[in-house]
């Protein structure tokens, strides 16, 4: 059977989006330091961002952002910064 190769048209994301994707990556790049000076950043669960904030934020990346963060707290306490490409 052959492939079929389809070209989809991109659209930009909205402003609203875009705001939302500068929120999340802020809350996720301060998570990110707050959990590395956290104690027990080896033992975190995804509950721990209730800790650090009483925003709603989606576990999928918390745990994400909780099993890059271990690794780093294991290699050296530094600071996380997140971007996003536009």
């Amino acid at each position: 059977m052959p492939t079929i190769t389809l070209k989809l048209e991109l659209y930009q994301p909205t402003k609203f989006k875009q705001a939302m994707y500068e929120r999340m990556t802020q809350i996720n790049t301060e998570f990110a330091n707050w959990l590395l000076l956290h104690p027990d950043v080896n033992k975190a669960t995804s509950k721990i961002f209730k800790e650090f904030s009483d925003e709603k934020f989606p576990s999928a990346i918390i745990n994400q952002r909780r099993r890059n963060t271990n690794k780093l707290g294991y290699s050296g306490r530094c600071g996380v910064r997140s971007t996003i490409k536009t």
